[in-house]
């Protein structure tokens, strides 16, 4: 861990992509019950994003964490609402991760994979995980089950994830007062990041089809409670991470 921090990427799930083929600017999971799902997970990211650089973790986002209603995308609409696919293309990259000196934006690989927008959005969040090496990567996610029995993380098994999963889900049950369905590992249809080297979890907050958890997404106080406990748990294991780290040394 350079400079003795943490690096975490956090990754919000969906956003505002360029449709091809109707030739139009969409989220990529349709409103439903009042909710916008592409929203939700972004303003719980940015939270914890925040939260997070406080403490002086080295935080990274595959989306803008820039609540600002003055920056406009290439959508037209707001920088904060652009997907990964897009977002990654312009982001700004500090000397050290660079791939020459003169590139500030990640190299067009990371970005630019896949047969159209919406794959590369996918690919472009894994790839730029490949690219930055973080400790960990967190994609928060919300799903469209018709039953929401509780709080699941996805995880790929590397590096610890199976027992940082269930830390999380201690902490943000912990908040929000909902029931822990479990943590899994990742199955083939979880790809790309069911491949990756670097630890992931797919922390899912709630359903937009299940009415009951629907109504709790659509709350401010509970996006801040995922949040909240998101932070806690990844910061218990970064200074747990630290003090193996100092012993080692």
């Amino acid at each position: 861990m350079e400079n003795n921090k943490f690096r975490i990427l956090l990754d919000p799930a969906g956003g505002l992509y360029r449709n091809e083929h109707v030739d139009q600017w969409i989220f990529q999971k349709k409103r439903t019950s009042g909710v916008q799902p592409d929203l939700v997970t972004s303003e719980i990211a940015a939270v914890a994003f925040d939260l997070l650089r406080t403490v002086g973790a080295d935080v990274f986002s595959t989306r803008c964490m820039r609540y600002s209603k003055a920056e406009i995308g290439a959508s037209e609409d707001l920088l904060f609402h652009e997907g990964a696919g897009q977002y990654l293309q312009h982001c700004r990259l500090r000397p050290d991760l660079r791939e020459r000196p003169d590139l500030q934006q990640p190299p067009p690989h990371v970005w630019n994979d896949g047969a159209d927008n919406l794959e590369k959005d996918a690919r472009a969040r894994i790839n730029f995980c490949d690219h930055i090496k973080p400790d960990l990567m967190v994609t928060i996610d919300i799903t469209r089950h018709e039953e929401d029995p509780g709080l699941e993380i996805v995880h790929n098994s590397a590096g610890g994830a199976d027992a940082l999963a269930e830390n999380i889900l201690r902490e943000v049950a912990k908040r929000t007062h909902r029931k822990i369905l479990g943590a899994r590992a990742m199955r083939e249809e979880d790809l790309p990041a069911v491949g990756c080297d670097t630890p992931v979890l797919i922390l899912n907050c709630g359903s937009t089809h299940d009415l009951r958890t629907a109504q709790r997404l659509t709350q401010p106080w509970y996006r801040t409670s995922v949040a909240l406990g998101l932070f806690a748990a990844l910061w218990k294991h970064a200074a747990v991470a630290r003090r193996e780290e100092a012993v080692l040394r």
